[in-house]
C-alpha cells in the first residue's frame, strides 16, 4: 500500500466540519521551543486536531513515523519519505493520508524563505 495519498480540494477539512482556525479554541504547545516549528492542537468529539507550522528553521531531528490525515492550508515545503527518499511538494489545497510505522517515515524539509501551515489530523 502506498505510503502518501495527495489530492487537491477546495475546502478544509475544518470548514467542511464548519469550523475555523480562528473560532477554534486551541491548547497551547507544551514542552521547548523548536526553532522553525510552532503548533497548538484542538480534540472534538476525541478526534484530536494539530495545526503546525513549519519555516525554514526548522531542523528534522528524526523521521516522524506516525499516522496522519493531513491538509495543507498555506504555504508551500517539500514533504521527504525515508523509503527511498522520495519528496513531494506540498501546496496549499493538498490533501493526504500518511501511513505510521517505520516503512513510512516522513518528515517536512522548508526551504529558504518557506513556511508551511499544516493541519493533521491524528490516527487513533
Amino acid at each position: 500500500m502506498p505510503a502518501l495519498f495527495i489530492s487537491q480540494t477546495r475546502n478544509s477539512p475544518l470548514e467542511t466540519a464548519g469550523l475555523t482556525v480562528q473560532e477554534t479554541v486551541w491548547s497551547e504547545p507544551e514542552g521547548e521551543p523548536r526553532p522553525g516549528f510552532r503548533d497548538r492542537t484542538c480534540v472534538r468529539d476525541g478526534q484530536e486536531v494539530w495545526l503546525a507550522e513549519f519555516s525554514e528553521s526548522f531542523v528534522k531531528d528524526d523521521w516522524c513515523t506516525e499516522g496522519h490525515l493531513f491538509h495543507v492550508l498555506a504555504g508551500e515545503s517539500t514533504l521527504r519519505l525515508r523509503d527511498g527518499g522520495r519528496a513531494i511538494r506540498l501546496r496549499p489545497g493538498d490533501t493526504g493520508i500518511l501511513l505510521a510505522g517505520e516503512a513510512h517515515a516522513h518528515g517536512i524539509e522548508p526551504a529558504a524563505g518557506e513556511r508551511i501551515q499544516i493541519l493533521l489530523f491524528e490516527q487513533p
